[in-house]
C-alpha cells in the first residue's frame, strides 16, 4: 500500500515567505508564502517549489531569496491511499465525549457547497503537469459531472501558463446556437488576446487554447468533426496549437475521432485508461493539503484513519468531499462545544455518516446532478447490476452498448480498462462508494453487499 508518509531521516520543514508578486488576469492575493517540504526537497529545488497557499512559485514571493523567510518544523501529515480491511480491527467505538452527546434533531436542508467557506487546495501537481502535457504540444479532454472542480483547474491552468509567458488564451465557454466555424471562433479569441497578429499567423502560433464549458462543441459526430483538423495538424509538426477542452459531458469517441487519440483526463486515477497521475478529484496530497488549509474554518481535526475513511468514501470528489467536511461539521455542533479543536477518530466519522437519510438530503443532487439517475429505469438496472457483484464492477455484457456509453459520457459511471487492453479487461464501476450508498438509498435496492456497511 502506498502512502506519503516521510522516513525518519526526511525531516520535514515549513518555509514562510513573503507575498507573492504575481501580476495575471488579477492580482494574487496570497499575503505570505508557504510550504512544507523535506529539508532534502527545499535544497535541491526552492525556489522552483510551488506555494502551498497559492500554488505560484516561490520565485515570485517576496524573500525567496533568504531575506525574509523563517523556517518552522512540524510532523507531516500520513495520509495512506484507501483504508485496509484490517483497519476495522481493534477499532475502539465512537468517542463518548463527541459522539455521546450528540442530540438526533430534524433534517438538514440541501447543502449549497458555494456558501461554504474554505480555502481552496491549488492542485499543484495536477496542474503542473497538464500544463506541461500543452507546454510539450499535446492537446487534452477533461471532462465530468457537475462539482467535479473543472472551471477552477481551468483557471488554475491558465494562470500557471501566463506566470511562466506562455501564450495562452483562456475561453470561458463554447457558444451555443452559432453559425460560426469552430475556426472562426478560436481566431476570434485570439485576436482578442493578441491584435497585431495576422488570421494567417495565429494558425500557426504556439498557441495554447484552454476551453471551458466547451460541451456544445462536442455534442455529436457533426459537431466534434471539425477538431480532426484543428488538433491533428499540430501535433504532426514542431509549431502550432494545443488545447485543454474541459467538458461537462464526456465522450465514447468513434475510432475516427482525433478524441480517440488524445490523452482523457476525468474522475478517478484509473478512468479509462489512466496512469495513476492525473485526475478531476484530488489525489490523496491534494486531499491532505486541504485538511490542511481548513482547519479553522471546520473546526475539527481528523486522525489518520478518520481521514483515510473519508477520502476513501468521496474518492476526492472536490463539491461532495467539501460537503461531506462540512456536514460532519454540522452535526458536531449539534452537541456542546469542546475545547481545544476535537480529533475525530475513524469510529466517529462512521457514526456521523450512518444517517443515509440525513447524509443524502443534505448532499442533495450533488452526488448525481440532474434527473437522469433518478428517473431513468435502464440506469437504476446498471445501479442493480454494479450494487449485485461481489466486486462492484460489470463489464460491457452487462446492459446494451448505447446504455452503458450514456451512463459513462454522463458520469454516472467509471470505465476503466486494466493492464491487459483485451475486451475482458473493461470494466465499470461506480465513481466512489458514496455513489454506490446514495444508489442503494434512492432507489432501495435491496442487495447484501452493501447491507449497513459504509466501510471497505
Amino acid at each position: 500500500m502506498q502512502t506519503t508518509e516521510t522516513t525518519p531521516h526526511e525531516q520535514k520543514a515549513r518555509l514562510l515567505l513573503g507575498a507573492c508578486k504575481f501580476k495575471g488576469m488579477f492580482d494574487c492575493p496570497c499575503r505570505e508564502g508557504s510550504v512544507f517540504e523535506s529539508l532534502t526537497d527545499l535544497g535541491k529545488h526552492m525556489p522552483n517549489i510551488p506555494c502551498q497557499k497559492c500554488g505560484h512559485s516561490l520565485k515570485l514571493h517576496d524573500g525567496h531569496d533568504g531575506s525574509s523567510a523563517s523556517t518552522t518544523f512540524k510532523l507531516p501529515l500520513h495520509m495512506k491511499t484507501e483504508p485496509h480491511s484490517d483497519v476495522r480491527q481493534g477499532l475502539s467505538t465512537p468517542s463518548d465525549d463527541l459522539m455521546g452527546n450528540i442530540p438526533t434533531s430534524q433534517l438538514f436542508p440541501a447543502g449549497d457547497a458555494t456558501e461554504i467557506p474554505a480555502r481552496l487546495c491549488h492542485r499543484e501537481g495536477t496542474v503542473q503537469k497538464i500544463a506541461q502535457m500543452l507546454i510539450d504540444g499535446e492537446s487534452v479532454l477533461i471532462w465530468g459531472a457537475k462539482g467535479t472542480g473543472k472551471t477552477t483547474l481551468a483557471h488554475f491552468v491558465y494562470e500557471f501558463l501566463i506566470s511562466g509567458n506562455w501564450k495562452a488564451i483562456l475561453i470561458p465557454s463554447w457558444p451555443a446556437a452559432t453559425k460560426k466555424k469552430t475556426e472562426e471562433i478560436l481566431l476570434e479569441h485570439a485576436k482578442d488576446k493578441f491584435p497585431e497578429t495576422t488570421n494567417e499567423e495565429l494558425l500557426f502560433r504556439d498557441l495554447i487554447f484552454i476551453i471551458d464549458e466547451a460541451q456544445e462543441t462536442l455534442k455529436t459526430s457533426r459537431a466534434r468533426a471539425p477538431w480532426n483538423n484543428i488538433i491533428k495538424e499540430p501535433q504532426s509538426s514542431d509549431v502550432g496549437l494545443a488545447f485543454c477542452i474541459f467538458s461537462n459531458q464526456g465522450i465514447v469517441p468513434e475510432s475516427y475521432s482525433v478524441f480517440a487519440s488524445i490523452p482523457e483526463i476525468s474522475h478517478r486515477l484509473t478512468h479509462g485508461s489512466g496512469d495513476g497521475q492525473l485526475s478531476l478529484f484530488f489525489t490523496t496530497v491534494e486531499f491532505g493539503e486541504y485538511l490542511q488549509r481548513n482547519r479553522g474554518l471546520l473546526g475539527y481535526d481528523l486522525d489518520q484513519e478518520a481521514a483515510c475513511h473519508v477520502y476513501w468514501f468521496t474518492a476526492g470528489h472536490p463539491t461532495i468531499l467539501k460537503l461531506t467536511m462540512h456536514y460532519i461539521k454540522l452535526i458536531i455542533n449539534r452537541g456542546p462545544s469542546v475545547t481545544p479543536i476535537p480529533t475525530i477518530c475513524r469510529p466517529d466519522i462512521l457514526a456521523i455518516l450512518h444517517d443515509e437519510d440525513q447524509l443524502f438530503t443534505y448532499l442533495g443532487e450533488n452526488v448525481y446532478p440532474g434527473a437522469l439517475a433518478r428517473q431513468s429505469k435502464f440506469v437504476t438496472q446498471i445501479f442493480k447490476k454494479l450494487l449485485d457483484s461481489p466486486e462492484e464492477k460489470i463489464g460491457w455484457n452487462a446492459a446494451s452498448k448505447t446504455t452503458i456509453e450514456k451512463c459513462v459520457s454522463n458520469g454516472l459511471i467509471v470505465y476503466e480498462i486494466d493492464d491487459g487492453g483485451t475486451p475482458d479487461g473493461h470494466f465499470f464501476r461506480f465513481p466512489s462508494p458514496l455513489h454506490a450508498k446514495w444508489a442503494q438509498w434512492y432507489h432501495k435496492i435491496e442487495t447484501s453487499i452493501y447491507a449497513g456497511e459504509l466501510s471497505p
